[in-house]
């Protein structure tokens, strides 16, 4: 089976029960293994690696928040690959990897509110703008906005954004729009921004994203009417 196949798998179907022990043994060793730090750098081992960690998610989180851990401190934005993009100007080496940015697209994913927070602090903050108008990272900022749960962070990430909507179309990203949007709606912050935002820059707009800025500009409407009668 192809990776993607194999993925959609664990996402619909339960794991049968004979093959648990087995994986997680498997993990156990898996995690050990001297080259593990390698492991998100190409095709083949990224892809096993997605498959595991939505796995895991079902029935380890304890093992998941290891290998989450692990990635996290070994594979990706290590203090040496941060030290190195900021004297070079460069983004992080895992952003110019495409197997080592769909396996952070999936950390995303089944991460758990403390890990997104330093998967977010390490690697994203500050370089939220970058990534967004590049076609090969910016569906990674559209996982990070989709799985943001908490207000302070998802307001950060708006204000990264804010001053770029017009750069990020032109890039023809509008998915980090759309996903922008429904994070407003979902979360209930910065509303009344984003709505502000699309009437200043009017950069053209998909169906969409039509469709969630009015939901939101009516939703403000109801609550100032609200707020008018009370």
């Amino acid at each position: 089976l192809k990776n993607k196949n194999a993925q959609d798998s664990i996402n619909s179907d339960d794991i049968p029960s004979d093959y648990v022990e087995i994986l997680k043994d498997y993990s156990e060793r898996l995690i050990s293994w001297p080259q593990f730090k390698d492991l998100a750098y190409t095709e083949i081992t990224s892809g096993m690696l997605q498959i595991l960690l939505k796995a895991l998610l079902k029935i380890d989180m304890k093992m998941l928040k290891q290998y989450i851990k692990r990635i996290l401190d070994e594979s990706f934005c290590t203090n040496n690959d941060i030290e190195s993009a900021e004297h070079s100007g460069k983004l992080p080496d895992v952003f110019m990897s495409k197997p080592a940015i769909m396996l952070f697209e999936t950390m995303i994913e089944t991460a758990i509110p403390k890990h997104y927070t330093q998967i977010y602090a390490k690697c994203f903050k500050g370089r939220i703008r970058a990534l967004a108008i590049l076609k090969s990272t910016n569906f990674a900022v559209q996982k990070l906005l989709m799985h943001c749960k908490e207000k302070v962070e998802f307001e950060e990430l708006f204000d990264e954004l804010s001053n770029h909507f017009e750069e990020i179309i032109s890039a023809g990203n509008t998915g980090v729009i759309l996903a922008l949007a429904q994070t407003c709606k979902r979360l209930a912050a910065k509303q009344a921004n984003f709505v502000q935002v699309k009437r200043i820059t009017e950069f053209p707009i998909n169906c969409q994203i039509l469709y969630f800025s009015t939901e939101l500009n009516q939703s403000l409407t109801l609550r100032r009417s609200g707020r008018e009668t009370k």
